[in-house]
């Protein structure tokens, strides 16, 4: 795929075939949505691992009556900081291609659009949302 996939897979045929078979070791929420965290409990596997990292701006119901017997783990939180500077180097350097990320881009004056596209990603479509500095007009050139 265009951002280096072996494979993809239509997320309802997925998901229906990871809730009826064994199930997934790993399910991350990403999207921050009360329906994908449901949906993460019924495909992880007795035993797994849901990492909901997803910025969450509603309340997501927690079934424990569906998931009490199968021992799984749900960890929270979002990623920290002390990866940053191993991450910028990557990306200076070439070894990790960030463009395909990128959906949305904004001058610095439109951080408050920039925010409200970033906050309603399953809506608005946005993966990673760019602040850039705006270009200044140089004083000679004012009008």
């Amino acid at each position: 795929g265009r951002l280096g996939a072996d494979a993809a897979e239509l997320p309802g045929r997925l998901m229906a075939d990871l809730a009826d078979g064994p199930g997934a070791d790993v399910v991350i929420e990403a999207a921050g949505a009360p329906d994908s965290f449901v949906l993460c409990t019924r495909v992880v596997r007795s035993g797994g691992h849901i990492a909901n990292i997803g910025m969450h701006g509603k309340p997501a119901t927690l079934h424990l009556e569906a998931l009490w017997r199968k021992n799984v783990t749900i960890s929270t939180g979002q990623v920290d900081t002390s990866s940053t500077p191993w991450l910028l180097d990557l990306v200076t350097s070439g070894h990790l291609h960030i463009p395909p990320l990128v959906t949305h881009t904004f001058g610095l004056g439109q951080m408050e659009d920039a925010y409200e596209v970033s906050s309603h990603g399953p809506d608005t479509g946005a993966l990673k949302v760019v602040l850039h500095r705006e270009e200044s007009t140089p004083s000679g050139d004012r009008p």
